[in-house]
């Protein structure tokens, strides 16, 4: 047995729309992920990243590991977190010539071809538009990652991807997206991938009944090995106590918690509450009203449970064994993430 962290998220947006549209023109959720199905089946490792992160940003570069689909629909991702490898971080490597779901993997003297990195699981439902991380034992849900990818896809998927040649560059660009061979012109459709954390809504409503008496905001977040921001953050914090530092110390999750005195307005409750929402801050937070401390992690809609899903090698969990027992348990799952 081990435990298994579980968080929901609703599929907000999956397909091509018009400019301030809610539903999609064309594509969904179903017919998305038939796609990259599809398109990654024969592409090795190497090669089915759909995105490169900006410089500087928190954001690991993503493979896909494997994908499976259930009986029942659902859908089961590995995706593969790619870090730098130092001589300090004992790291696994996966070999960037592997194909999905047979993958060769490495756990020191990497060769050129293979990646370091790590695994994260996903569980995806087409049917019910919502997305679940599966986290083990590291902090790091890889969340964003996912998010990037499938972001990736969408804005370089073939099946809708209008091209351009320039003969002068001897390049292609992409022009726009459309279901015909042709974009009708009076139409520019934007590809688009969000999700939202699924909340429960509780005490939400009691920290805006009060907004008049938080006195602190509060903020905590890990920093993940490997993630160049992340080395920044430390050395920064570090830094403030005449501590000089080096990237290699980075070598385990490092946990940051801050407090600022301030009062709020409702406006400024409810930016700071969508942001977190969203996820993009990658950040818990609190706040004090008289001696309680709320903070928003505890309205997400997640549980720990523990599931009989057996390791493959020291990185990697059996993404057939994840599926199985979350099949068997599913309803026992979103119970325990709702109430």
């Amino acid at each position: 047995m081990v435990e298994v962290n579980i968080k929901l998220y609703e599929i907000l947006k999956c397909g091509y729309y018009k400019n301030r549209s809610k539903d999609p023109s064309f594509g969904s959720t179903k017919l998305t992920i038939e796609q990259v199905v599809d398109w990654v089946k024969d592409k090795p490792i190497r090669a089915n990243s759909t995105y490169d992160p900006p410089l500087d940003s928190s954001l690991l570069k993503a493979h896909f590991l494997n994908i499976l689909k259930s009986k029942t629909g659902d859908y089961y991702f590995s995706i593969w977190n790619a870090v730098p490898a130092t001589e300090q971080n004992a790291v696994a490597a996966i070999s960037g010539s592997s194909v999905l779901g047979l993958a060769n993997m490495e756990f020191s003297d990497f060769k050129k071809d293979y990646i370091p990195g790590f695994a994260t699981y996903f569980w995806l439902s087409p049917i019910e538009n919502r997305l679940a991380t599966v986290r083990f034992r590291r902090s790091y849900n890889g969340h964003q990652s996912f998010k990037a990818l499938m972001q990736g896809f969408l804005s370089n998927n073939p099946t809708y991807a209008l091209l351009k040649k320039d003969l002068a560059n001897e390049s292609v660009t992409i022009s726009g997206y459309d279901i015909e061979e042709k974009s009708d012109p009076r139409f520019l459709y934007f590809p688009k991938f969000r999700t939202s954390s699924m909340t429960k809504h509780g005490p939400i409503s009691y920290i805006k009944k009060n907004i008049s008496r938080v006195t602190k905001i509060l903020g905590r977040t890990r920093l993940v090995p490997g993630i160049k921001k992340a080395l920044i953050k430390y050395n920064f914090l570090f830094g403030l106590f005449g501590i000089r530092t080096l990237k290699e110390n980075l070598n385990s999750d490092f946990e940051v918690k801050y407090e600022i005195p301030c009062s709020l307005s409702l406006m400024e409750f409810n930016e700071i509450y969508e942001t977190w929402k969203s996820d993009d801050a990658q950040i818990d937070v609190g706040f004090r009203i008289g001696g309680e401390l709320i903070w928003l992690s505890h309205e997400i809609q997640k549980t720990e449970i523990e599931l009989e899903i057996p390791m493959e090698n020291k990185e990697l969990y059996s993404l057939n064994a994840i599926m199985e027992q979350i099949e068997r348990n599913k309803e026992r799952i979103l119970y325990e993430c709702s109430k």
